[in-house]
């Protein structure tokens, strides 16, 4: 029925913006800004919402735990709204770079990682130690 499409919509948006926000956090710490940075602006903008700051749970404070959702669920959910788009005759480039990135996760053995350890599977593929901040305060 249309809660089932619903959900995959929902999906769509909420792990885009995850995929969105890990590889902005690869961007922001390749350039020589930090993560807090990052953090600062999108709490300060139009951008800043609930899904922001439990996905940043484990970039800022160390805790995966603020989103309790497996890449491997993850994955799983991305996948099922590209065969749905494409069974649509969409198609979507975006969509399929999505998936691209929480496959590449799996890949990297981070199936059971919550969500927001995302960012770590895309700076570890651009050769980029990201840990959370809290860590490097200790």
């Amino acid at each position: 029925g249309s809660g089932h499409l619903l959900r995959l919509v929902n999906n769509l948006l909420s792990l885009g913006d995850a995929a969105i926000y890990s590889e902005a956090s690869e961007l922001s710490v390749k350039a020589g800004l930090s993560v807090q940075d990052v953090n600062s602006l999108i709490r300060s903008s139009r951008m800043h919402c609930e899904f922001f700051r439990t996905f940043m749970g484990w970039t800022i404070d160390g805790d995966a735990t603020t989103h309790n959702f497996s890449l491997a669920n993850a994955n799983h959910s991305v996948h099922a709204i590209a065969a749905f788009s494409n069974e649509l005759g969409l198609g979507s480039n975006l969509i399929e770079s999505i998936a691209a990135i929480y496959t590449r996760a799996i890949k990297n053995e981070m199936g059971t990682a919550n969500l927001p350890e995302l960012p770590r599977s895309t700076a570890d593929a651009a050769g980029i130690v990201l840990s959370p901040v809290k860590e490097k305060e200790n």
